[in-house]
Parts: structure tokens; C-alpha cells; sequence
């Protein structure tokens, strides 16, 4: 099944006074390469990367350039199993998400921040090849893919 029907069937059961997908949703894959994608009234657009480089000026930009409704951003947290790895860790994920946090902030954008596990686990390669939105090589691309299909798919405006 196709995105866009998928996306249809979620408005349909929400009815005529129901959710609708924002203007423009900018998914955020954060990390030293940060994945971008960009939703135009729930149609995929452009995507792409920032750094590793220069990421968080960059992050900055690809907001400030889009300027998007809804900013989507992968959460980041530190597993038990994975506590050791952090050590003397710089923590640029968390630093990213932050001034992320700061930039949706200071520009009155609604953020939110979805768990890597939610939209992976329903978003699969095989669906993003499904719905034409599979990018080679590229995975934090395809991750920023996930996590607007997914808020597009799953927020619940009622829950909030």
C-alpha cells in the first residue's frame, strides 16, 4: 500500500473535523551526520544531510531555510547495556538535540521527539522501498524518512 493511501486512511478515520497533516513537517535524524526529510502537507519532498562538520550550523539552516510547522526529532538516550561506551564521551547527540530544542523555541515551532524504536520498527527498508521513499547509502536520510512517516501516521493530537 502506498504512503499517501495509508496517510488518507488515518484523516478518514479521524473524520471531517478530524487531524491534518501539518503544512510542513521537518523530520530530524540527529547525530555528527544528521538526517533531514521534509513533509509537505503529509507528501514526502526533499531530504538530505548535515556534517559532519559543521552539523549543528547546519541543523540551524535546514530549519531556518524550510521553516517548517513541525519539527520531528529522534530521541536520544543512554542505555544501561551502553553506559560504558559514553564514558569521556563528548555527547554531541544530546548537544545537537538541544540546540535543536533552542532553535524550534526560539521560532515558536512545535517539536517532538519520537523514540529510534518506533519508527524503525514500523517503517521498514522494505516500506520505504514500498512507498518510494528508500535512499541508498544513505541512512540517517532514511531514518528522518522514518520518523515523519511515522509521527504522520501515529500522532494523536488528542493525546497530548
Amino acid at each position: 500500500m502506498e504512503f499517501d493511501m495509508l496517510l488518507q486512511g488515518v484523516r478518514d478515520r479521524r473524520g471531517p473535523e478530524g487531524w491534518s497533516p501539518p503544512n510542513r513537517l521537518l523530520a530530524i535524524d540527529p547525530g555528527e551526520t544528521a538526517g533531514w526529510a521534509v513533509f509537505d502537507n503529509g507528501t514526502f519532498g526533499k531530504s538530505g544531510e548535515a556534517g559532519p562538520e559543521h552539523t549543528m550550523v547546519e541543523m540551524y539552516e535546514v530549519i531556518m531555510d524550510f521553516d517548517p510547522d513541525v519539527l520531528v526529532v529522534e530521541a536520544y538516550r543512554i542505555y544501561g547495556w551502553k553506559a560504558k561506551q559514553h564514558a569521556w564521551s563528548e555527547l554531541f547527540t544530546p548537544r545537537l538535540i538541544g540546540s535543536i530544542e533552542l532553535t524550534a523555541e526560539l521560532n515558536d515551532i512545535p517539536m517532538h521527539m519520537q523514540m529510534a524504536q518506533s519508527a524503525k520498527g514500523f517503517c521498514s527498508d522494505q516500506k520505504l522501498r514500498d512507498w518510494g521513499f528508500y535512499t541508498t547509502g544513505k541512512p540517517h536520510i532514511r531514518d528522518a524518512v522514518r520518523h515523519g512517516c511515522y509521527w504522520l501516521l501515529f500522532y494523536n493530537p488528542d493525546k497530548e
